[in-house]
């Protein structure tokens, strides 16, 4: 295949559905959206309908259900057709947690409509370049597995999080193997400290998010970036757009997040020779437990394993999710419905760059989301977006730190912060001996609600400078 691009960022952010985000898009051409006619059953024992509406909230309490257990009744209570099961869930959890939200914000689709409201920043981007709309996470679950299929094709038979270490072959080792330079960009711990091979790489590796913008001045962005946002809101807001986020400022996060993606699509348009060799992918993990209209299909599964709680053998993909393409090659104003989910950035990442192998049955299987897309024609001339004012400055660190509580993906994230803090060592047998002896249940009952539990900092500075 030829090369297209001689370099492919990904943020990934977290936890918002594809009619979440986008069911009403004024989008200049057709796409799978919402009619308005959308809607579900009250509970299981009540039909009264809880139609869709353009009243979301950038924050929802309690943080919306997503485990694989919930996410099959989401996908079909059985009673009011299919994806008739999110208020019944997002109702059995709000009582149980004492929620405040109404249930029926679980509906609730974002309306950017307004100048400067929620949502003007992605929906703009997803006018200008190409949305897909036939775009899924990869797993019927949670944060975690839905991120290791975008490193590894594979969630190593988990459908909800169990932030273990992960020793699966990922594509940031296929891409070195070739002599082609990775790195992950983070603002604070990352997810993928999960997979403890990718701590010595050679020629690419781990980089605090502070030097991205360098890297595009100096036109030394890697083949492949991938960005983690700021997942703790302890030197400043959060910006991964997680609905869970920010209780005291309900749109903080979420216009932080927003910025985030502008600010990377600003950086590149000051830098035109790194843009025009550059695909910017903007997506999101998971659904997070927000309405979404279309049921997922079935696809093929990554290997032979098979998750033995659920008996889920991997063979049906999870809830569809946001996702823009972004790149002046591109057609503009685009809506891409061919199927793709996580797995589809592997196999895009390892043929863009020549790479004749995959990981998994499922990047073998999965579709490059360059093919349908490409326009061989003069470039676009390409517009800075702008940012939400009141946090434009929130795309780096602040020096105040702020007491936070933690969601439950941020406990988890927490935790493996804790188990790297513990298994750390210059020599990578040392740290499997080390893994092998962590004592778990030390860590796993420490019950970690608060960041002043591990000097989370502390921990990333002496990690950057163990593997750099």
């Amino acid at each position: 295949m030829e090369r297209h691009f001689e370099h492919i960022i990904v943020l990934m952010l977290e936890n918002r559905s594809f009619d979440h985000m986008f069911g009403f898009l004024n989008h200049p051409k057709k796409f799978n959206g919402l009619t308005g006619l959308e809607w579900n059953p009250k509970s299981s024992t009540d039909s009264t309908k809880i139609f869709v509406s353009k009243s979301a909230k950038t924050y929802i309490d309690p943080d919306p259900p997503h485990s694989h257990e919930e996410i099959i009744k989401q996908i079909n209570l059985g009673i009011g057709g299919k994806n008739d099961g999110f208020v019944h869930v997002f109702a059995e959890k709000k009582a149980a947690k004492k929620g405040k939200s109404d249930i029926s914000e679980i509906m609730s689709v974002i309306d950017p409509t307004t100048p400067k409201k929620c949502g003007f920043i992605m929906s703009e981007l997803a006018r200008r370049f190409v949305l897909c709309d036939n775009y899924f996470s990869s797993v019927p679950g949670e944060t975690w597995p839905n991120r290791n299929f975008v490193h590894a094709a594979t969630s190593h038979g988990e459908v909800d999080i169990n932030s273990k270490f992960y020793h699966d072959k990922t594509v940031y080792e296929k891409l070195e193997e070739n002599g082609f330079r990775w790195h992950i960009y983070h603002d604070g711990p990352p997810q993928t400290w999960a997979f403890p091979r990718l701590w010595f790489s050679k020629i690419g590796g781990f980089k605090k998010f502070k030097h991205f913008a360098d890297d595009i001045k100096d036109d030394n962005l890697p083949h492949y970036s991938f960005i983690e946002p700021r997942h703790f809101g302890i030197w400043n807001k959060t910006n991964n757009m997680h609905p869970g986020n920010n209780s005291k400022d309900k749109d903080g996060d979420f216009q932080a997040a927003e910025n985030l993606v502008a600010y990377i699509y600003n950086l590149l348009n000051t830098n035109k020779k790194v843009f025009n060799k550059t695909l910017y992918v903007v997506t999101f993990d998971e659904h997070g437990g927000f309405y979404d209209h279309v049921e997922p299909p079935a696809c093929v599964p990554p290997d032979d394993l098979m998750n033995d709680e659920y008996q889920f053998k991997f063979d049906k993909l999870g809830i569809r999710v946001p996702t823009i393409l972004i790149s002046n090659k591109f057609k503009s104003s685009h809506i891409d419905s061919t199927l793709y989910d996580h797995s589809s950035i592997i196999k895009t990442v390892l043929q863009n760059f020549g790479i004749a192998s995959h990981l998994t049955n499922r990047d073998k299987n999965a579709n490059n989301i360059i093919e349908p897309n490409v326009l061989q024609r003069k470039k676009q001339k390409l517009d800075e977006v702008p940012l939400h004012q009141v946090l434009a400055d929130n795309v780096v660190r602040s020096s105040k730190q702020e007491e936070v509580v933690l969601n439950e993906f941020q406990k988890d994230l927490m935790e493996l912060t804790r188990n790297v803090d513990q298994v750390m060592d210059p020599s990578y047998q040392n740290v499997l001996k080390n893994i092998e002896s962590l004592d778990k249940s030390v860590v796993r009952g420490s019950n970690v609600d608060q960041h002043q539990k591990i000097d989370i900092l502390d921990v990333e500075n002496r990690f950057e400078a163990m593997y750099k």
